[in-house]
């Protein structure tokens, strides 16, 4: 229910926000929703809010998502990466992945795009490569004697 409510205030107050803005019908206005800057800042929050809102759908109760949210912004990890401390290194190598990973999401170009350029003559070697690699990931799944529980188990 918490999710919910804060899924639908989040898009109640984006529509307030978009109503504000097409109010206002300035050049400088419609020049700062156009640039690189402007959606990269809308695209960021969109993904922490979405991201941060998801622990209250999957904790066990409030108190528990809040104390999880509450480890996330004021926990070791903060401290760490504000002083110094022993475990510098790790938090420098995870920063360094999430940039890594980040970087790789915003330039590379998706495999729906990549399909549609791929010649016949490479588009099976491709899915030869794709069902090998799937069912590598399969039987290594099935060899697993560790089966998490199911998201929904408890609904």
């Amino acid at each position: 229910v918490l999710w919910g409510s804060l899924h639908g205030g989040a898009m109640v107050l984006h529509r307030i926000y978009m109503f504000m803005l097409d109010s206002v019908s300035s050049c400088r206005v419609q020049r700062l929703r156009e640039s690189r800057i402007y959606v990269l800042l809308c695209w960021l929050i969109t993904f922490n809010f979405v991201n941060i809102t998801w622990i209250f759908f999957r904790a066990e109760n409030i108190q528990g998502a809040f104390n999880l949210v509450k480890g996330m912004f004021s926990g070791e990890m903060v401290r760490t990466l504000f002083h110094i401390a022993p475990s510098i290194m790790e938090s420098i190598f995870c920063a360094g992945f999430i940039g890594i990973a980040l970087f790789c999401c915003l330039v590379f170009k998706n495999s729906i795009f990549l399909m549609y350029q791929l010649s016949y003559r490479y588009a099976n070697i491709f899915m030869i490569f794709a069902a090998v690699i799937f069912v590598y990931a399969l039987l290594t799944l099935a060899g697993r004697s560790y089966t998490p529980q199911f998201l929904y188990f408890n609904f």
